[in-house]
């Protein structure tokens, strides 16, 4: 509980209200229940280049709401990924130099906590631009 003064009445005296406490939107965080690495030939010696790529599927929580992301990115190849929470869904492809996103996200908490969590599986609002590959 939080006493906030809202102003003065008609007699000049200060006025207070006792409110809950409202949350910092941060405050709230994902919680993973489950990992699980899809690649069978994962190597942190080859998973930039060399098919050792790290491809996890996680099962999240936020709010007692389960969620999974699931990432199929490829290294050096680029990125590609699938975020679904609460009837939400997020899908992200920069594989072969070509930007896919869908995004159906709504909720900003869930958006700021899970980007906080997962930094470099983001939920974006517009693709990010990546740069072209040089042809030899």
């Amino acid at each position: 509980m939080k006493t906030t003064f809202v102003g003065y009445d008609e007699n000049n005296l200060p006025c207070f209200e006792t409110v809950e406490d409202k949350k910092d939107d941060l405050l709230e965080e994902v919680v993973e229940i489950r990992r699980e690495q899809t690649n069978p030939f994962y190597s942190k010696e080859t998973c930039h280049n060399g098919g050792g790529y790290d491809q996890p599927s996680i099962e999240f929580e936020f709010n007692g709401i389960a969620g999974n992301l699931e990432d199929d990115s490829c290294g050096d190849y680029g990125s590609s990924y699938d975020i679904e929470w609460d009837h939400q869904y997020f899908h992200y492809d920069d594989i072969e130099n070509e930007v896919e996103v869908d995004n159906t996200f709504t909720d900003t908490d869930f958006i700021k906590a899970f980007n906080k969590a997962y930094p470099n599986t983001p939920i974006t609002p517009q693709p990010a631009v990546k740069p072209a590959k040089e042809k030899k």
